[in-house]
């Protein structure tokens, strides 16, 4: 038998209690040392009970665990400094809100093995509901919850669709240069997203294998919090406003500070959701978060352009903390 050359990597941000549930996952997963060298926890700065979660887990498993400490805030940061000290071939990434399937370690190594070609495989990522399901959640708001199914047939994929609570890449793309894009991703209480996405769609539109294979699965834990409209509202203001930050550096045309195609549009969705909600329509929340991405894009265009106007050295993601999982 080889050498297991999977590391596994979880980036944490002031979640003891759920990183221990993850934890525990990995160390009773069967033939866990036959498939995995170790498990890096990167602790982005917490300040609660994870590094006596991490020695405690670390004193029971049967391959090392390490805490790697990275005080530098953001998932993009905390993603990147768990590549810098992993030491497998493979590198796989699931969250601190993730129970991975029993099966998960050694399918990850087994896909890599049959598919020499890939360079990142990705797979299921399905819910652990921990509250009662809202009749209004159905299936086409779970990408907003990071849940993901493509299927029960592996794929190769032109689009980034595989996420980051269960993706696996080889360490090699890292040392030629790739990295998460740290712009992106979750920073404490913000919820962006996309640093992986990114990572994956240069991948892909370099000509890369990227792969969904539908038997690497984990289990993302949905807490109450998230079963309520007003996340979903948020989570796309701040991916709005996350994309206009970016976007702040671009030549558009301004109006106050404010892209005017942008302002056009956030007005035409502003619309439609006053008009949806007036008519008490069945998809007024859609209506409603397309609306919240527009109003969100503005504000972050606003604050990247005015920013970027300042005097040199000012950092416009100043005064933002932390890592987690991808929402």
């Amino acid at each position: 038998m080889t050498e297991p050359d999977v590391s596994v990597v979880i980036c944490t941000f002031q979640r003891a209690a759920s990183l221990s549930v993850t934890l525990e996952s990995l160390v009773a997963a069967p033939g866990l040392a036959d498939a995995v060298r170790e498990i890096v926890v990167v602790d982005n700065g917490s300040q609660d009970a994870t590094a006596d979660v991490v020695a405690r887990w670390a004193a029971r498993a049967p391959v090392p665990i390490r805490r790697v400490w990275e005080p530098a805030v953001g998932l993009s940061r905390a993603r990147n400094a768990g590549v810098a000290a992993a030491r497998g071939g493979i590198i796989a990434f699931t969250d601190d809100d993730v129970a991975v399937d029993p099966a998960w370690p050694a399918a990850v190594a087994a896909a890599f093995r049959r598919y020499p070609e890939a360079v990142a495989i990705g797979g299921r990522i399905v819910p652990a509901w921990e509250g009662p399901v809202p009749a209004w959640l159905g299936r086409d708001l779970h990408r907003h919850l990071a849940l993901l199914d493509l299927g029960d047939e592996p794929r190769r994929l032109t689009h980034a669709d595989v996420w980051g609570a269960n993706l696996a890449l080889r360490a090699g793309l890292f040392a030629a240069g790739a990295a998460f894009d740290p712009r992106r991703g979750r920073r404490g209480g913000k919820l962006y997203d996309g640093e992986e996405s990114r990572l994956l769609q240069d991948l892909i539109d370099g000509g890369a294998v990227v792969l969904y294979c539908p038997e690497l699965v984990v289990r993302h834990r949905i807490g109450p919090e998230r079963l309520r409209k007003g996340y979903f509202r948020r989570h796309q203001f701040d991916r709005g406003e996350n994309e206009g930050r970016l976007d702040a550096a671009r030549p558009f045309r301004r109006i106050l500070g404010m892209p005017w195609w942008a302002l056009n549009l956030a007005g035409q969705a502003m619309g439609r959701a006053a008009l949806a909600l007036a008519r008490r329509s069945d998809r007024r929340l859609d209506a409603e978060l397309e609306a919240a991405f527009r109003l969100g894009y503005l504000r972050g265009s606003l604050t990247g352009w005015r920013a970027r106007r300042r005097p040199a050295g000012d950092n416009i993601d100043g005064g933002i903390g932390g890592a987690g999982g991808r929402a």
